[in-house]
């Protein structure tokens, strides 16, 4: 499973930015890989205006509250639920730093 990080900074031009998820999921089709996205729901907004085109793929968000569970998920982006939740980030484990996902 290959998952598309949205967050961050992008180009103000959303259809730039629709553009090229969708020319990467297309390749990414045609070699036969899954993917989900990675992203917030504020992420997703500003940076791709909502859209739901992809909203058959797998979401994995982030929302650092320290709850394993989906009860904080308010939909977005096409998406009623998640499939995982990054709860927690930046714990120290054996020496390496991780975050902490619920799914």
């Amino acid at each position: 499973m290959l998952w598309l990080d949205i967050e961050g900074r992008w180009t103000r031009n959303i259809d730039i930015n629709i553009r090229f998820i969708d020319e990467l999921a297309q390749q990414i089709n045609n070699f036969g890989i899954k993917f989900g996205i990675y992203t917030t729901r504020s992420n997703w907004i500003s940076i791709m205006n909502n859209i739901t085109t992809f909203s058959l793929n797998s979401l994995w968000y982030p929302h650092y509250d320290n709850t394993k569970s989906f009860d904080d998920f308010r939909a977005f982006g096409g998406w009623r639920e998640p499939l995982i939740k990054q709860y927690i980030g930046d714990v120290k484990e054996c020496g390496v730093i991780l975050d902490r996902n619920f799914a």
